[in-house]
């Protein structure tokens, strides 16, 4: 593994672990959620909204845990399904949202609801008649 500066001067480690300026390093599970590290612990979003902390003697347990967290995911599950679509949660608000990345979907409308599966559902719906 070896560093090198991102465009903004962060150093990186790959493409998805940076070292902060307190020297400890960040990873990017994925768009929305990142792992901080210090010399005790792990620590991330819970689905709550609270930190989740794990100790950093136990890197194995962090990361069973986290996946056990993703896997549940909503927001996740979502982009697994529809990898055209950018998938958004609004914090605070049990609104989810998506807009299209992909140039076949170009013409695709922003598309809100307020469930997963409500989206889920309206996203089949827009990509059938795209």
């Amino acid at each position: 593994m070896r560093a090198a500066l991102t465009d903004c001067g962060v150093p990186t480690l790959d493409s998805d672990v940076m070292v902060m300026s307190s020297g400890y390093p960040t990873l990017s599970i994925a768009q929305g959620v990142l792992v901080w590290c210090n010399a005790e612990r792990f620590r991330w979003p819970g689905e709550s909204g609270l930190w989740v902390q794990h100790p950093i003697s136990d890197p194995e347990g962090a990361a069973s845990r986290l996946a056990a967290q993703l896997a549940d995911d909503p927001v996740l599950k979502l982009r697994r399904a529809f990898p055209g679509w950018t998938i958004l949660r609004f914090a605070g608000d049990l609104r989810f949202c998506a807009a299209p990345t992909r140039p076949e979907l170009a013409a695709a409308p922003f598309v809100e609801a307020g469930t997963p599966e409500d989206l889920a559902e309206l996203l089949r719906i827009v990509e059938k008649v795209s």
